[in-house]
């Protein structure tokens, strides 16, 4: 490099340092100075030039010296935070200044003079000594909050965010176990904790976990290392932040809790005991804060005698879910009840009687007594309240009090009744029960109504629907009026009495909330009344047959005639040796014209209970309209849908029906006239203002043309002995009334004088699934392999020999018994050579013989799964309309064709 390189580069870095650079020559006066070393002087270039260095920063007289020693040496002196203080500038005050002075010698070692460089370091200097005022202070505040934390009660714990414990206080080194705090635990995992920390989060950590840079609250405990001793501790762990965020220092504040966690234990030992023994007492409790009124406490007994299915939380829970009523029933205000007054005013309540609705809607009575829970300063601070339940008590003097009125008022009653309470225990039982069952008040009350006291078991089913709520087949198992149900029952025997007809009725007994108390039930025997009902329907009869009689006569008397030249003739050609087969066959056909219309008769001449069979009532009425108006003077015109459905009625019985109905129609035009009988399926919607039950009905009507019935006589048409005719004995139409009435039906009229009359009748119809089952039986009998092991008793020979032939033909093998005494002989007889009867049809009526329901006793102790048939030509015999009762498995009636006693074998015999 060049001289004048040199020179160039030398003045670029002199003009352009940051730090003030002069050249000062032997003379020590300024030869040369840069802008930089002119601003910190806060003097211009132009006048340091020739300017002396002696008021120059950091001179001092010892400065000679250094100036000389540095010619002469020849190496630089530096200087660091030199003080200076400019005269002419005594605003700058002290000033600091670095500096640095170094010799110039010429190329061939002449001395030139010296570099003066140096930079004002004053600000640096006063930071500095802030920084140490400020370091002096923080190390007093330090020590100040070391006292402190070392002076508190809590232990505190300063850890790294990796769990390295920098520093502890006393108190948390004698909490964690350890005094000396070399010796003790470093790092937080070193500490025995046995339960889980809460992070603010919601989330459980453990400490092997190690989230030291986490925020943590909660209580565990801690087992101490040095001495084993268990300690409750309460935390709270909290982070000290940098600037830019980051966790720097962790502080855990511990305080010892265990004194308190030992109370705490202490008196939840002493709330345990307490809350036994309330669990002990027979009445319910409930302790509730005051003022608050938040429960604190209640026993099982309190929420089982409100029948709570919660417990309640507050005082209003409770107001809200239970109600109060004096005995007047006037309901209690919030106000008034006895824990509220407790509450509020101290009051002590003792026994008062409340009748409460439970939190399931049912009544009772308690006794509710409360008093309040004072503190040290008599302030209320709980109350107490002791529920006693009085319901059984209150019931069982209510009970006995009623019982007694019970007692008094049906004892006189002539119908026999007694009283059952909810528990189904007899209550009452009057005189006229005694005598109806045998049974006498003494030997009944107190019993249960399943141990003996009861006639039949329509009356206990009619107990447990009273009591239990309603079934789902009450209205097919009883008649319903209101809450009153009812029906009518034959007894095989009651009280040495047979066949005995009863009418039993059950009354809900209620208190004044509408609770079910018991049950009244009445029985009334009303055998008498059957028997005058069949006697009023045998009168009716004889005057209807009197007016058939002229015409079934002459009809018969024509068959009779007609047979008995057949007959002679088929002789004749026996004996000339001619075929007679086709005569036979036309005497057949006479047999059975005569047979239908005797069938016919003796189908009218039924009476009594209803035998109920299903019914093709399509072929009843038109069978009836030909036999009844035969050889009369009016027309008739059916009017029958071929969608007719059956009923399972009494063919004879309605029968007899439509024949008065018929009848009365005739007679009502006696110059001759139209009578429409019209038949059509009826949905009980459109008739649901009648006193009949809901399902799908079959109606007859019966319309004639005659001059009308007058409007006052409508009321009256029905009853008994009431007649417009001056031959009649008003019987017609009651009978009519009685038995479309046994049938579950209705029997109506419409009627204005001079517009003739429409007598209607409505009988249940069966559903189509039973029409097409029975269809289906007849089928199968058609197609069905016949057989099986049969024993008829009956002492007519003339029918019992044939019938049985006809059996054995199509498969049967038949054994015949005269009475009952034989008929037991042969079953015991078959049982034990190991060939059983599958069935036994038992005739009902044998003149001086054993009959069929004593038969049926008998043979149920052989063999409780007997299959019997009960037969019998006099259908007034209630067995015959209660077969099942007498615990026959069906029945057929006399006279009847052979293939209608194969189809009820055969439903026997596959049932």
């Amino acid at each position: 490099m060049s001289v004048a390189e040199e020179n160039a580069l030398f003045y670029s870095i002199f003009c352009h340092s940051s730090d003030g650079m002069a050249f000062i020559g032997p003379d020590l006066k300024i030869r040369y100075a840069n802008d930089q070393f002119a601003q910190q002087l806060r003097i211009s270039s132009e006048a340091l030039l020739g300017y002396s260095e002696q008021p120059l920063p950091g001179w001092s007289p010892q400065m000679s010296a250094m100036y000389e020693e540095v010619r002469n040496t020849g190496k630089p002196f530096r200087g660091e935070s030199v003080p200076f203080q400019f005269e002419k500038q005594p605003e700058r005050g002290i000033t600091y200044w670095d500096f640095t002075l170094a010799p110039v010698n010429g190329k061939n070692g002449t001395f030139l003079g010296w570099v003066l460089i140096h930079r004002e370091t004053t600000e640096k200097i006063m930071l500095e000594k802030e920084k140490a005022i400020l370091i002096d202070k923080l190390q007093q505040e330090r020590d100040q909050l070391e006292a402190v934390i070392e002076s508190m009660q809590e232990g505190v714990i300063l850890s790294d965010p990796k769990g390295s414990i920098v520093k502890s206080n006393s108190a948390a080194r004698q909490m964690l176990g350890s005094d000396d705090s070399k010796d003790g635990p470093n790092h937080l995992t070193q500490f025995l904790f046995d339960s889980q920390l809460h992070v603010f989060d919601g989330a459980f950590r453990s400490f092997e976990e190690k989230p030291f840079s986490r925020v943590f609250l909660g209580e565990t405990v801690l087992r101490q290392t040095s001495t084993g001793n268990i300690r409750y501790i309460s935390y709270n762990k909290t982070l000290v932040m940098n600037s830019d965020g980051t966790p720097t220092l962790t502080v855990l504040m511990c305080r010892d809790i265990t004194y308190r966690e030992q109370l705490i234990r202490r008196l939840e030992q002493e709330q345990a005991r307490l809350q036994a023994i309330l669990e002990q007492m027979p009445s319910g409790v409930i302790i509730v804060e005051a003022p608050s009124g938040k429960v604190i406490s209640a026993n099982k007994r309190y929420g089982e005698i409100l029948c709570l299915s919660f417990f309640p939380l507050e005082l209003s829970e409770l107001y809200h879910a239970i109600k109060c009523f004096r005995g007047d029933g006037r309901p209690f205000s919030q106000e008034e009840r006895p824990l509220f007054r407790s509450l509020q005013y101290g009051e002590i309540v003792s026994n008062e009687e409340i009748i409460v609705q439970r939190a399931d809607g049912s009544f009772g009575v308690i006794l509710e007594s409360s008093a309040p829970v004072l503190d040290r300063e008599d302030k209320i601070v709980a109350a107490v309240l002791v529920l006693t339940e009085i319901t059984n008590l209150k019931e069982a003097m209510t009970k006995a009090a009623l019982a007694n009125q019970l007692q008094q008022i049906i004892e006189f009653l002539p119908d026999g009744t007694f009283v059952v309470d909810k528990d189904r225990k007899v209550i009452a039982w009057n005189r006229a029960n005694e005598l109806l069952t045998g049974a006498f008040k003494a030997e009944i009350l107190g019993q249960e109504a399943y141990a003996n006291t009861t006639v039949c078991p329509e009356q206990l089913r009619m107990i447990d629907i009273v009591l239990d709520g309603a079934s789902e087949n009450i209205e097919a198992e009883f008649d319903k009026n209101g809450d009153v149900l009812a029906r009518q029952v034959l007894l095989p025997s009651l009280n040495q009495r047979s066949n005995v007809y009863l009418e039993l009725k059950a009354t809900p007994l209620r208190n004044e909330y509408g609770d079910t108390l018991g049950v009244i039930e009445t029985i009334r025997d009303i055998t008498r009344q059957k028997e005058l009902e069949a006697e009023t329907i045998r009168m009716q009869k004889i005057e209807s047959v009197g007016i058939l009689a002229g015409g079934i006569a002459h009809d018969f008397n024509n068959y009779l005639a007609a047979i008995l030249s057949n007959i002679q003739l088929a002789g004749l050609r026996f004996e000339n040796g001619r075929d007679i087969r086709p005569l036979l066959a036309t005497v057949e056909g006479l047999v059975s014209k005569a047979t239908g219309l005797t069938k016919q008769l003796l189908a009218f001449s039924k009476g009594g209970i209803p035998i109920k069979k299903i019914t093709s009532l399509k072929e009843l009425v038109l069978d009836t309209v030909e036999f009844v108006l035969r050889g009369s003077r009016v027309s008739c015109y059916c009017v029958i849908p071929e969608e007719l459905r059956q009923a399972e009625v009494d063919p004879g019985q309605i029968t007899q029906v439509l024949t008065n109905l018929l009848i009365n129609a005739s007679q009502a035009m006696p110059e001759g006239g139209n009578i429409t009988v019209r038949c059509e399926n009826t949905p009980w919607d459109s008739m649901d203002s009648l006193p009949i039950k809901p399902g799908e009905y079959v109606k007859v009507s019966v319309i004639d043309q005659g001059p009308g019935i007058p409007q006052e006589n409508l009321a009256k048409i029905f009853d008994p002995y009431f007649t417009t005719k001056k031959q009649g004995n008003g019987l017609g139409l009651a009978v009519c009334y009685s038995i479309i009435n046994n049938h579950g039906g209705y029997i109506g009229v419409e009627s204005k004088a001079g517009s003739g009359s429409t007598f209607y009748f409505y009988l249940p119809a069966i559903s189509e699934l039973d029409a097409a089952t029975e269809a289906v039986r007849d089928e199968d009998l058609d197609e069905a392999e016949e057989h099986g092991k049969i024993l008829i008793m009956d002492d007519e020979k003339n029918i019992t020999i044939p019938v049985s032939q006809i059996l054995q033909r199509v498969g049967y093998e038949v054994d015949l018994a005269s009475d009952g005494a034989e008929a037991i002989t042969k079953y015991i007889k078959a049982q034990t050579e190991g060939e059983p009867y599958d069935a036994v049809i038992l005739d009902l009526t044998v003149p001086g013989g054993m009959n069929g329901k004593r038969t049926i006793e008998q043979l149920l102790k052989i063999s409780p799964n007997v299959r019997a048939i009960v037969c019998s030509g006099y259908s007034e015999d209630p067995v015959l309309a209660h077969y099942k009762d007498f615990n026959f498995r069906d029945v057929v009636l006399k006279p009847y064709k052979v293939e209608e006693l194969r189809r009820v074998l055969y439903r026997v015999l596959h049932e």
